[in-house]
C-alpha cells in the first residue's frame, strides 16, 4: 500500500497537525525576537449528537535552533449542554515524560500534540489522534487516543508489532466499531500495511478495511496568542 504524501504533516498524515503554523511560527519567532511562545486553539469537533465539542490548546516553544524547540498541546472535551469542560489525557511515552519533568528544558527537542479526530457514530466516544517525535529527527508515530463519555476516561492506544517502522492513525474501523485503524510502514517506504487495534491493544491485520469519521467541525483552526494556558 502506498503511503498517502502529505507535506503538512511530518508523517504524512491524511489528518494533518498545525505543522505549517508551527513552522512558520519558528521562522518568524527564530528570526526577531529569537526566542519565545506561540498558542494556536483547533476549531471545536462537535459530536454527531451535538452533545459534545473536542478542540485543542497547541504550544510552540520557539528556539533559534529548530531541535531544541519543543511543541506540544491540551485536549478538550465540553459539554455542550452544561458548559463542563474535561482535559483528555494521553499516557503516550512523550506526554508522560512532560507531565513528570520538573524542568520544562528537559523536554527541548520534543514533539507531542493531541488533535481531536472523530466521535463515535453515536457520540458517545471522541478519538484523537496523538503524534509524537522529534525535531529534525525520523523518530515519529501516532498514539490513538480514546475517550470515553459514559466512564470519563481516556486509554492510548498503538500497534504492537510495529516492527520499528511508524503508525499512522486513520480512524475507526469499518468492519469493528470497537477498533482503530493504522497505517504502518518506516518513512520513505512506498510499500505501508493497515491494521486493526482494539482497546486492549490487541493487534490485527486490516488491509481490507477502512476508516471511517464521524463529527462536525464548527469552524476552522485559528491561532491565538492569547490563550492563557499552563502546560
Amino acid at each position: 500500500m502506498n503511503q498517502r504524501q502529505n507535506s503538512n504533516d511530518p508523517i504524512g498524515s491524511p489528518h494533518p497537525l498545525p505543522w505549517n503554523w508551527a513552522m512558520t511560527t519558528h521562522a518568524q519567532v527564530s528570526s526577531t525576537r529569537g526566542f519565545g511562545v506561540k498558542y494556536y486553539r483547533t476549531g471545536h469537533l462537535i459530536s454527531p449528537d451535538g452533545a459534545y465539542g473536542a478542540y485543542s490548546q497547541v504550544e510552540m516553544q520557539v528556539d533559534p535552533k529548530l531541535h531544541r524547540s519543543s511543541l506540544r498541546s491540551r485536549l478538550f472535551v465540553e459539554n455542550r449542554r452544561t458548559g463542563e469542560i474535561q482535559r483528555v489525557v494521553p499516557t503516550s511515552p512523550i506526554a508522560t515524560s512532560a507531565r513528570a519533568a520538573i524542568d520544562p528544558t528537559q523536554m527541548r527537542g520534543t514533539i507531542s500534540v493531541s488533535i481531536p479526530l472523530s466521535w463515535s457514530r453515536g457520540g458517545d466516544r471522541l478519538l484523537a489522534r496523538q503524534f509524537e517525535g522529534l525535531f529534525c529527527s525520523s523518530e515519529a508515530t501516532d498514539y490513538a487516543v480514546i475517550w470515553d463519555g459514559k466512564r470519563k476516561r481516556s486509554t492510548t492506544l498503538a500497534p504492537n508489532r510495529l516492527d520499528g517502522g511508524c503508525a499512522v492513525l486513520l480512524g475507526w474501523s469499518q468492519a469493528s466499531s470497537d477498533r482503530v485503524l493504522f497505517r504502518l510502514g518506516g518513512l520513505g517506504s512506498r510499500e505501508w500495511s493497515v491494521c486493526a487495534v482494539d482497546i486492549g491493544g490487541t493487534t490485527v491485520m486490516a488491509n481490507d478495511d477502512r476508516p471511517l469519521l464521524f463529527g462536525n467541525p464548527l469552524n476552522a483552526m485559528l491561532e491565538s496568542t492569547k490563550v492563557a494556558a499552563s502546560f
